[in-house]
């Protein structure tokens, strides 16, 4: 049963979830942000996001309650990632018309790459993201496998030919993609080092969309469009290309039997995959092949768009791009401006907001400072205090901490709190236990 909560309900629920976060953090119950962006305590993942090549749609379903959300309305996309450090997602889209770039590669919303080039309908087709190492790769037709800087330019050429899809093995330090040389109906795949250095050449079968490496298992799978290998959708293969085998012996026909894309949960063991049937389905690994179809379960069914891209989060993560804003309000009559922006991060979710109070002009020797936060802002002239800029009606939080020290506040790692307008308010305690106000920053929580 959904119980629906009116608007006031679900804004009070979302302040306290987001103050009642930073008031906890301020009380040095402060998880690590790496271990934030696991999000589940044994590593599994938690959502399974795909997107849609005709009508430009992007979803995901929830692993654990089954219940599956849109997320984004596009054009044509063809390829999705995460971004475990950002938590964020990344997609290929493409657009076809006349004065529109071919293709578009977005971080959230926000555009890090455009293909220009629509001359024989030449396209970005998939993306990987190594945030570690600052880069990304993409693929391209008529344009094959390159690697790109996150901070901007290109790396590396991989290959020219025309590629479909891409995947990395961060741990093994090697990137897998295909490509077509002749223009015909079989893809050979291909892995060489992040350096681009020791290529291989590791088999080939007919019109591989996506690839997806099994770490655990040192496999590698191919989604395919009738393999050449009977039946389809899905081929494997040793890391080293050897041992290339069907995945499926019987029990798969039509659409069923076209593979779009291939993602791995090691964690859990298992893998899914997409079909032109639009569906996705996963298959517990390791497994012995071939394997009858009838052993595969059925995670969505009957999809409005063809689930061309794959892509794992155990985090929540945002499918949008929000910057976090910390405005100053000194109030009339003015507050001193001492309570100063965050030091190394604004409020975004997943991040430490460390804002403090500068002393060097404001109540020397005090004995501790404090921020107050709230829902709303007020401007009430309190003489000797100050002037109150943060309404103390419920619900309201107060948290202290040692004098001059920036706050450590945690902001909770959750996209629903994305665009949280909250009112903060820094001050001191003097040395006569008096309460002193500095100004307020006013805060809209962000992804970044």
């Amino acid at each position: 049963m959904k119980v629906l909560m009116s608007e006031r309900s679900m804004f009070r629920t979302r302040f306290c979830r987001t103050a009642g976060a930073l008031v906890a953090a301020a009380a040095f119950v402060i998880l690590p942000i790496g271990a934030q962006g696991a999000g589940c305590a044994d590593g599994q993942s938690r959502f399974l996001y795909w997107v849609g090549a005709d009508h430009g749609s992007m979803e995901r379903i929830d692993l654990v309650t089954g219940d599956s959300e849109f997320l984004y309305d596009g054009k044509y996309l063809l390829g999705i990632d995460v971004d475990a450090v950002s938590k964020k997602l990344w997609w290929v889209e493409r657009f076809d018309t006349s004065t529109q770039p071919s293709t578009k590669v977005y971080e959230g919303n926000h555009v890090v790459s455009i293909y220009d080039a629509m001359t024989n309908g030449q396209y970005m087709t998939d993306v990987a993201v190594d945030p570690v190492g600052g880069k990304y790769y993409l693929t391209r037709t008529s344009g094959g496998t390159r690697s790109y800087f996150l901070s901007g330019g290109q790396e590396h050429i991989f290959a020219n030919q025309n590629s479909v899809g891409v995947t990395l093995d961060l741990a093994g330090g090697r990137v897998y993609w295909s490509e077509n040389e002749s223009g015909g109906a079989f893809d050979e795949v291909h892995s060489a080092k992040l350096d681009n250095t020791d290529t291989q050449y590791l088999f080939t079968v007919t019109n591989v969309k996506g690839l997806a490496v099994d770490t655990v298992n040192g496999k590698l799978y191919a989604a395919a469009q009738g393999s050449g290998l009977t039946p389809g959708p899905l081929v494997r293969s040793n890391l080293d290309g050897s041992q290339l085998e069907p995945v499926f012996v019987t029990g798969v026909s039509g659409d069923a039997s076209k593979g779009l894309d291939a993602v791995i949960d090691a964690a859990a063991g298992k893998l899914y995959w997409s079909n032109e049937a639009n569906q996705i389905l996963s298959i517990d690994l390791p497994a012995t092949l071939p394997i009858p179809y009838a052993l595969a379960t059925l995670v969505q069914d009957s999809l409005a768009d063809r689930p061309r891209g794959l892509a794992l989060s155990c985090a929540d993560l945002c499918a949008f791009s929000v910057p976090s804003t910390e405005t100053v309000r000194l109030g009339t009559p003015p507050n001193p401006a001492a309570f100063l922006p965050g030091a190394t991060n604004g409020p975004a979710i997943g991040a430490i907001w460390d804002p403090v109070v500068d002393h060097t002009t404001f109540v020397p020797g005090a004995l501790f400072d404090f921020v107050a936060i709230s829902s709303a802002g007020i401007n009430l002239s309190l003489p000797p205090l100050g002037t109150l800029l943060c309404d103390p009606a419920p619900p309201s939080f107060q948290v202290t901490g040692p004098t001059g020290v920036p706050f450590a506040l945690t902001v909770p790692d959750d996209c629903t709190i994305v665009g949280t307008n909250l009112c903060t308010q820094g001050g001191s305690i003097d040395p006569l236990g008096g309460i002193r106000f500095a100004n307020a920053l006013d805060i809209v929580i962000g992804t970044h």
